[in-house]
């Protein structure tokens, strides 16, 4: 392609299969066939596959907008990370790997690119040797110029919604660079145009001075850029200053004709050093170029010759110094202009009727609604049955936070309450004391308390302690874990600082004007703070934890690790210890008050630990419940009510905030007020009360172990006093150890609520702090490019 003007070369992709990419994701994450949208599919696989090596030519053009503003429409549908998007550079020397990216947002990016560059292509390929191709070209070259402003403004609305860093072609730098250089062709046609048209000389001057300008302003942008060859850059260059010196030329005519013989000759003398700088790297320049510099430098040095001769040998004008003239006031005459393809690329969909739909009143209120734009044909929406990825996150999202809120308001209260009830009586001793006064056998005859025997099973089920065991070392793990997050915040912080002091010392104040690190990562430093004294709080907390379990550690490992007659032995060896004529007698016989009392406080036991089979019965049946009551098919029905009255637009914005609270990515005058963003939170609100009587079982549940507790209480005092005449001090003997297991059951059972507490802690500890540590390597790298721009 031969031109004095820069295309920008398309990037390049390989073929994909989405008739098995669309088919697979269908099967596998939506309640829906993927044979129902087999034609949607096909047609969209066969839509990528012509814009893969397009012609350059308006029919392939408008090819590449179709592909544009489907894929959008896939953003309504299908999750973000749909398939791999591989594409190659075209522009640096390192081109010939392609990046792949697991993003829809990726190809969306690329595809704007190449449109910006199809805009480019299409201007050059314009004769320019009429009006008509010369706007036409010009139009072009603001249309690309729109892409790449798209661009920038694409990737500042998505801001923190992408999951990856955007390559080096991509960068605000690289983009700008495209986008000035597609102004500055603009205005160089548009320049051209005037010249065709014989304008004056002075309108001439003020245009070249504007192509100078913007050509300067592309190579500024360059200069902190890795993206560009030596050729572009020298290309750039030249340009700058052949239309410096353009302009000091027109405007040296201009000086002429009135009668400014002096300036005449130092505008001359000006343009002719801008030519000749424009010409110091001809070899890396096209011929095309290298003809145009070349011919106005001769221009130039006949016209300054003639010039100088005159004013020395007639008009004797003093000369001005280069910086005594005035400068010239440039036209802007071109701007970035934005395709509605690119701003509003879903207005261009209709809404179409599915074959067993005859209901074609409500189909085109949808398409009224949309206010879909007829100008151009790009289709119908595809998938338009499919249910939205989003919906199905969304409908996902509260069905966690369903779980969550059984959780927190039904499962850990009542878990708190038998941890409650488990020390209650584990500090009174019961029942292990009643059983030791009602039965008295000798230790002959001597069995371990029921009791006793269903705590030690209970430990056993949930884990024991080897569950204890590994949740402390998990906890240990995570608390590393969380240390080594904190201190990587820091260290970038601390290498960022570093740079700084070492660039402000080197440049010094004067120069290096923006704010200090301690300045600028004030608030870093203040997260790093508060995340600091959560684990300080944590470790506290860990200290207290394992100071529990290591003081139940050896008991538990007799009552878990040994066998019902081992351990019978081992307290039958520690009792034998007392004297023997103190166990040896005959049990006392008990009187028949201190047998009703002691069987009215059995009774009162058995129904307080009633109270947890009664739990644990009514936790399976909230269990069940929650995993049937599904908020799946209410949302469907409010996004389906939804979608009859909105436009599809704001459907996507409904999207946008539903799966990351934030703004939509296309410029609208439709805002969604606060009703319509929070549509599903009612609906959750009325789904979640299904809960509500459960949450009273709670309040039912707590008056009745306060009450029976209360009873005990009272009954329990009357027990000790009449039935410490009958104990023996092998009794006593027993019943102390008895008491000491009844503390370890009731300790294990707070140790494992405490550790669960602990997991989730860290846990999401640390997913606070990976965000962190992202959010502080973006500052770095932000204050590296800001650093790189104040050097250069």
């Amino acid at each position: 392609m031969s031109s004095n003007l820069l295309f920008i070369p398309l990037r390049k992709t390989v073929s994909l299969d989405f008739n098995q990419i669309l088919n697979d994701v269908i099967s596998k994450e939506y309640f829906q066939t993927a044979d129902s949208f087999k034609d949607d599919i096909l047609f969209f696989h066969n839509l990528r596959e012509q814009v893969i090596d397009p012609i350059i030519s308006t029919d392939d053009l408008t090819h590449l907008k179709k592909y544009f503003i489907h894929l959008n429409s896939l953003l309504l549908k299908f999750p973000i990370d749909l398939t791999s998007f591989s594409w190659y550079g075209t522009l640096s020397y390192n081109s010939t790997s392609p990046i792949s990216i697991t993003s829809i947002y990726w190809e969306i990016f690329n595809i704007i690119y190449n449109l910006g560059a199809f805009y480019s292509q299409l201007a050059i390929l314009q004769l320019r040797n009429s009006e008509d191709s010369i706007k036409k070209s010009c139009l072009y070259f603001q249309y690309a110029a729109g892409c790449f402003q798209f661009i920038l403004n694409y990737s500042f609305k998505l801001d923190n919604k992408l999951n990856f860093d955007l390559p080096l072609d991509f960068q605000i730098q690289s983009i700008n660079v495209l986008k000035y250089t597609m102004l500055a062709q603009a205005q160089e046609t548009f320049w051209q145009k005037a010249i065709s048209n014989d304008l004056k000389d002075s309108i001439i001057a003020r245009l070249a001075s504007s192509v100078a300008d913007f050509y300067k302003t592309s190579l500024e942008f360059t200069t902190k850029s890795d993206s560009f060859t030596s050729k572009w850059l020298d290309h750039l260059t030249a340009k700058q200053n052949h239309f410096l010196a353009v302009a000091q030329f027109r405007h040296s005519k201009m000086s002429c004709s009135q009668l400014n013989y002096g300036e005449q000759v130092s505008r001359l003398k000006l343009a002719l050093n801008y030519s000749n700088q424009s010409l110091r790297k001809r070899g890396n320049l096209s011929s095309l170029v290298v003809s145009d510099l070349e011919g106005l430098n001769v221009v130039l040095k006949e016209t300054l010759k003639i010039a100088e001769r005159d004013n020395d040998l007639i008009y004797l004008k003093p000369v001005p110094d280069f910086n005594k003239l005035s400068e010239i006031v440039k036209i802007d005459m071109v701007k970035s202009l934005i395709i509605d393809e690119l701003e509003k690329p879903i207005s261009f969909l209709k809404i179409k009727s599915n074959d067993d739909d005859d209901d074609n009143n409500k189909i085109n209120k949808i398409n009224k609604i949309n206010k879909i734009n007829d100008s151009k044909n790009y289709g119908n929406l595809l998938f338009s049955s499919l249910l939205p990825y989003f919906i199905i996150c969304t409908s996902q999202a509260y069905k966690e936070r369903q779980q969550l809120f059984i959780k927190q308001k039904i499962v850990e209260p009542i878990n708190s309450l038998n941890n409650i009830l488990n020390r209650f009586l584990a500090e009174r001793n019961l029942p292990s004391s009643i059983d030791l006064l009602i039965n008295q056998p000798n230790l002959d005859d001597f069995q371990l308390p029921e009791s006793l025997l269903d705590n030690i099973h209970e430990m056993k089920n949930l884990g024991g302690l080897q569950k204890l065991q590994s949740t402390l070392s998990d906890i240990k793990k995570l608390t590393l874990d969380s240390n080594h997050l904190i201190d990587g915040c820091k260290e970038r912080l601390n290498i960022e600082k570093n740079e700084d002091d070492y660039l402000k010392s080197n440049y010094g104040l004067r120069y290096w004007t923006r704010p200090p690190s301690h300045v600028s990562s004030k608030d870093y430093w203040d997260k790093i703070q508060s995340l600091e004294d959560y684990l300080v709080q944590a470790k506290s907390g860990d200290q207290v934890i394992l100071n529990s379990f290591l003081d139940i550690e050896n008991d538990l490992k007799l009552l878990l690790n040994f066998d019902s007659n081992d351990l019978k032995k081992y307290i039958i060896k520690i009792i034998s210890t007392t004297p023997p004529n103190s166990y040896h007698n005959s049990p006392m016989a008990i009187d028949s008050e201190t047998l009703k009392t002691a069987n009215s406080l059995k009774s009162l036991i058995s129904q307080l630990i009633s109270l947890k089979a009664e739990r644990s019965s009514f936790l399976e049946t909230v269990d069940i419940k929650n995993q049937q009551l599904t908020i799946l098919p209410k949302i469907i029905q409010e996004y389906k009510r939804f979608q009859d009255t909105n436009s599809i637009e704001t459907l996507h914005k409904l999207s946008e905030n539903s799966s990351s609270n934030s703004d939509n990515i296309y410029d609208s005058n439709e805002e969604l007020d606060e009703e319509k963003m929070n549509i599903f939170n009612k609906v959750y609100e009325k789904h979640i009360s299904n809960f509500e009587s459960d949450l009273n079982f709670f309040d039912q549940q707590k008056q009745k172990q306060n009450l029976i507790q209360e009873k005990i209480e009272v009954l329990n005092k009357k027990f000790i006093q009449k039935s410490d005449v009958y104990f023996q001090s092998s009794d006593k003997m027993k019943q102390g150890i008895f008491h000491r297991f009844e503390l370890v059951y009731s300790n294990f059972m707070e140790l494992i609520t405490n550790f669960n507490e602990g997991i989730n802690f860290y846990n999401d500890f640390i997913v606070n702090a990976s965000n962190l540590l992202k959010n502080i390597d973006e500052y770095v790298y932000e204050r590296r490019l800001e650093a790189r721009e104040l050097e250069s």
